[in-house]
């Protein structure tokens, strides 16, 4: 049985997750570069909408937008399947930080281009790899406070937390937010298990191991 890893232990990330499952692939496999993946999610970009947060200006996205992006994609059916999933996660998190329905979440910078392109790329690169089964580490989430769309928010922040309710997770030693919403999304959809602590997944005998923030 092989045995896929992903280790938290450093946090996870979209951008992090991505590249580290891009780089799984054989190189017989021939992947579209990321860019190619954000030019088509770019689309949701035409329906955006924004708003102002003192000098900066902050667009938001919708689900549906996000599911029209990702349909838009060059990939696979079970592709798009398993960026819906993603984002079901990412959903249900905002919802319930927000306490709106989950037709009614809208996206900052989770539902952005570039993160719709990240999932996706780690979808489809993810599909090219060979595995029975995907174990994963504690997630590392960092400290402190992090400036979004929302303000100050504290680390993690509250849709990360809600996706990694009942994950083992710690805080670690270095400050920042080590894990993002999307990043602890990908983790959580991905992983069959999260194992209690680091010692027991080096003692997995993964044959494969994916550093979801490297």
């Amino acid at each position: 049985m092989a045995t896929l890893l992903l280790d938290c232990t450093h946090g996870s990330t979209k951008e992090g997750f991505a590249n580290a499952a891009r780089a799984l692939v054989s190189a017989n496999v021939s992947l579209p570069p990321v860019e190619a993946y954000v030019s088509v999610a770019a689309e949701a970009s035409e329906h955006e909408h924004g708003h102002a947060h003192g000098e900066h200006v902050h667009h938001h996205h919708s689900l549906q937008e996000v599911h029209a992006a990702i349909e838009a994609a060059p990939v696979t059916d079970a592709v798009k399947q398993e960026a819906r999933g993603v984002y079901a996660l990412i959903a249900a998190a905002e919802a319930k930080a927000h306490g709106v329905p989950e037709t009614d979440v809208h996206f900052h910078e989770v539902g952005a281009p570039e993160a719709i392109a990240c999932v996706l790329a780690a979808c489809d690169a993810l599909s090219h790899v060979p595995h029975d089964q995907v174990l994963a580490t504690p997630v590392c989430t960092g400290f402190g406070h992090v400036h979004c769309a929302h303000g100050v928010l504290p680390i993690p922040a509250p849709a990360t937390a809600n996706v990694l309710e009942g994950i083992p997770t710690f805080a670690g030693a270095e400050e920042g937010e080590l894990t993002t919403p999307t990043g602890a999304a990908l983790a959580v959809h991905f992983a069959d298990r999260f194992v209690p602590t680091a010692a027991e997944a080096e003692e997995s005998g993964a044959d494969l191991t994916l550093c979801c923030n490297p």
